[in-house]
């Protein structure tokens, strides 16, 4: 896997939470992936995938530094605030 963290296989998909009576963005939850061969792994694969405790920490901050990167673009373009 650390070369999936170069290659761009693993990415995030973002899930909006919207507040339904009002209609506004509450929330994203930004879920990770990462495409395998012809399948897509979600979190719960993923995380049986990685058992290297090094790797884990690597994949943590590559997590960490993408959702950091995800609320600074949404506050750079404007949008309202989310949790």
């Amino acid at each position: 896997m650390p070369e999936k963290l170069r290659d761009g296989a693993l990415h995030l998909l973002a899930q909006p939470q919207v507040h339904l009576v009002s209609g506004a963005v509450a929330a994203i939850e930004l879920i990770p992936s990462w495409r395998r061969a012809e399948t897509i792994l979600g979190p719960a694969q993923m995380a049986e995938a990685i058992h290297d405790p090094e790797l884990r920490q690597r994949f943590d901050a590559w997590l960490f530094g993408q959702g950091c990167a995800w609320a600074q673009a949404w506050r750079s373009l404007d949008l309202p605030p989310f949790r």
